[in-house]
């Protein structure tokens, strides 16, 4: 295919793509910024939620939930970020977020956390 380049409203480094739908995409990266898609159109979704860079997002049910490595975060409708809750009040190191076959998961140091309805977290055993 071919490549076409778009305008940016941000000169931050985006190190993550998440596509939701045919027409929509999110992208975040460093300082915090999260940005939305739409066609050709982009534009940051402002938050003051981190300004830690983001390392992971992924979609799960609809909803779009982001890692900038000390805290997951969840994309609420209004646009704000609120921390997920992994069911101890606890934040979780969180480097990489997968969405497949019904489960969301969680990966980071010494963790593998999953969800199948983005409430009920379940930590994986050691061996």
């Amino acid at each position: 295919g071919k490549w076409t380049a778009v305008d940016s409203p941000t000169n931050v480094m985006l190190n993550v793509v998440e596509v939701v739908s045919p027409d929509v995409a999110y992208a975040c990266g460093l300082m915090g910024m999260l940005l939305r898609g739409q066609g050709d159109a982009w534009r940051p979704i402002e938050h003051d939620a981190t300004e830690e860079s983001f390392v992971a997002m992924a979609s799960f049910q609809g909803r779009l939930y982001l890692s900038d490595g000390n805290t997951v975060f969840l994309l609420e409708e209004d646009e704000s970020l609120t921390p997920v809750d992994f069911g101890d009040g606890q934040s979780r190191e969180v480097g990489h977020l997968h969405a497949a076959h019904g489960a969301l998961w969680a990966f980071g140091p010494q963790l593998i956390m999953r969800t199948t309805d983005g409430a009920n977290w379940i930590e994986a055993e050691s061996t």
